[in-house]
């Protein structure tokens, strides 16, 4: 298994971090076709999906664990920023985050047209 390159992100003032925090508003999510995904297991069902993830934030310590939710070659192009828990929980919804976000793009996920199937659409579930 190749080494990981982490672009480390130390201050809540990147504009970087920055960017990724203004996608907690549904204005921004709506005008980047974008959101926020929380969690190793409902990011590694974005990959499976073939949702475009765009970014990836994670907690240094929890590196071994996004190995194991999500192949490697699913994360050669997407950019990969290390970051405290602190400004991790910046990014977060939940009241103990997993270590993990990603930014994931609305365009590319798939339209629900077939009316022979039962769907259920959660949206701002907490």
């Amino acid at each position: 298994m190749r080494c990981l390159h982490l672009i480390k992100i130390e201050s809540k003032d990147n504009a970087i971090f920055k960017d990724a925090k203004k996608l907690k508003t549904k204005k921004e999510r709506k005008a980047r076709g974008s959101f926020l995904v929380e969690g190793f297991r409902f990011l590694s069902e974005a990959f499976y999906e073939g949702c475009k993830v765009e970014a990836i934030f994670i907690v240094e310590k929890e590196i071994h664990k996004l190995h194991e939710y999500i192949n490697e070659e699913k994360l050669v192009n997407i950019k990969v920023y290390g970051i405290s828990e602190n400004l991790l929980s910046e990014l977060s919804d939940t009241e103990t985050p997993q270590g993990v976000v990603g930014i994931v793009s609305i365009n590319n996920i798939k339209n629900v047209n077939n009316t022979d199937t039962f769907y259920v659409l959660c949206d701002m579930v907490q």
